[in-house]
């Protein structure tokens, strides 16, 4: 039986379980890619159906479901362990083992009541400079600035979701990101699996979908899981990895399907294409761009700036199989820590499995890692080319990888779409008096105001005004602590101002 027949006869089964949860498309980026809210990559949910296209508008399509896997060796007191996988996804079965959620805020609880509320996929362009959505309705956005995280705290608390709490504002990663957060603590996900290859190891996973718009990078996307042990249990030899259900495709009922490991290791990746006929002329590369640095006794280093890639863990197991009778293909822990690097060079439906050097970590430890996809033609002699599988045909996908290196640990994933300048003392020259009972006069020496904007500390706009005023009115608003966004030609500051009448 065809695969794509098998899950949709699965999902017939599993709706309900399935219809509680969200999914998005991006807006941006050469790459159409469907995203959940609960750890499933590149898949469309709701009509199971393939989630990634490239180039954006065309009908080939490169996948048909992704997913991390977590493995880790836990000890008993008499010395004995048992090893466990915890997977995001199935790629039999598109079910998934992880549920939208926070450990840090109910770690005992099974799914929450209508989860695409509460813990929702968040689109960044969904929202403006200061978090909030477009149409000021909720939610917040959740990422914001903090100078030792480099990816952002992702903020749980929505009360805290604030200029109050996190002065420099939220943060927000390329172009266009998508944000969510997931756990693995419901038992009732993992009812259905008959071994121990699937117990909850209470992760808690914060998962940031990074795309650009601009060339090269509109080619790639970047996936950082930032994934925190929630349990009282060291968690020893532990490996991340992630599973490609990779279907490589223009409108056929066919798959042949190649993977390859790259012959320079330094790059930690695999390219992947098609032997149809029709199919896609494209490579998608997966590799593991961004790892921890751990120390001398396996531990990822704290408050690791995530700047070194030479420094990070390698790629130690990279594998593919092939579609069985077996509907349970859980990923067991002797596979991804088995250090192969071998692929099956028959074209067929096939998986792809990429695995980290083993760590351990400690409960309450948080580790990221970053994940990229890169679509590229096959090139030689700056020629098109069906790709074949030689690697003479990756200049395309090398240069975005190169590309997308530089990105990462050269500008630091650093973007314009953030406040500028800020100042969080009320002794600021540019406005008075602060605090004010009202009237707040605004002092430029350039005198290009262009516009100003007065938000409160939930990130709201409350005023707005132009065409060069030098002062605002505040008091219709209640006593408290306002921002005001000033943008003066081409420069945009902020700066914060008490109401107390």
């Amino acid at each position: 039986m065809k695969k794509l027949t098998v899950i949709l006869t699965l999902f017939v089964l599993g709706i309900t379980f399935l219809n509680a949860y969200e999914v998005k498309t991006n807006t941006g980026s050469n790459v159409l890619y469907y995203n959940t809210n609960y750890g499933v990559n590149g898949f469309d949910v709701q009509h199971a159906k393939h989630g990634i296209f490239w180039p954006r508008n065309s009908s080939d399509h490169y996948q048909l479901g992704a997913g991390i896997a977590f493995g880790a060796k836990i000890f008993n007191i008499d010395g004995s362990y048992y090893s466990t996988v915890s997977q995001a996804f199935n790629s039999m079965t598109a079910r998934a083992q992880f549920v939208p959620g926070s450990n840090e805020i109910d770690a005992t609880k099974y799914v929450c009541i209508n989860p695409e509320i509460i813990y929702p996929l968040y689109l960044s362009s969904d929202y403006n400079l200061y978090g909030t959505r477009n149409d000021y309705t909720e939610p917040i956005w959740p990422l914001w600035k903090n100078n030792s995280s480099p990816f952002g705290d992702y903020v749980t608390t929505t009360a805290a979701r604030s200029l109050t709490y996190y002065p420099d504002g939220p943060r927000f990663m390329a172009s266009e990101s998508m944000v969510s957060i997931y756990k693995d603590s419901d038992p009732d996900i993992y009812a259905f699996s008959s071994n121990n290859q699937g117990t909850p190891l209470n992760l808690q996973v914060e998962e940031k979908t990074l795309f650009w718009d601009e060339s090269p990078l509109n080619d790639v996307v970047l996936v950082i899981y930032t994934i925190t042990n929630m349990s009282d249990t060291d968690y020893k030899d532990a490996t991340f990895a992630k599973l490609f259900d990779i279907d490589i495709a223009s409108y056929t009922t066919d798959l042949k399907d190649r993977a390859q490991i790259y012959s320079d290791a330094s790059k930690r990746m695999v390219y992947c294409w098609t032997d149809l006929a029709d199919g896609p002329d494209g490579y998608m590369a997966l590799s593991l761009v961004l790892s921890p640095q751990v120390d001398s006794d396996g531990y990822p280093i704290e408050n690791d700036s995530y700047n070194s890639y030479s420094n990070g863990l390698n790629l130690a197991s990279a594998f593919n199989f092939n579609i069985g009778n077996n509907l349970d293909t859980r990923l067991t822990y002797e596979a991804l820590t088995s250090n192969t690097k071998t692929m099956n060079s028959v074209p067929n439906d096939q998986r792809v499995v990429l695995a980290s050097e083993s760590f351990n970590l400690k409960p309450g430890q948080t580790v990221s890692f970053g994940v990229a996809q890169i679509f590229g033609n096959a090139v030689v002699n700056d020629t098109d080319v069906k790709a074949s599988g030689q690697e003479a045909e990756l200049s395309e996908i090398l240069y975005k990888w190169n590309a997308l290196y530089n990105k990462i640990y050269v500008d630091q994933l650093k973007i314009n779409t953030t406040i500028t300048s800020s100042s969080n003392s009320t002794q600021d020259n540019t406005i008075y008096p602060n605090p004010t009972t009202g009237i707040v006069n605004i002092n430029l020496p350039n005198n290009e105001l262009q516009n100003l904007t007065v938000y409160d500390i939930y990130g709201k706009q409350v005023h707005q005004s132009q065409n060069n005023s030098k002062s605002i009115n505040l008091e219709n608003l209640a006593d408290g602590v306002y921002y005001l966004q000033i943008q003066e030609g081409n420069k945009i500051s902020t700066h914060k101002v008490v109401l107390n009448k």
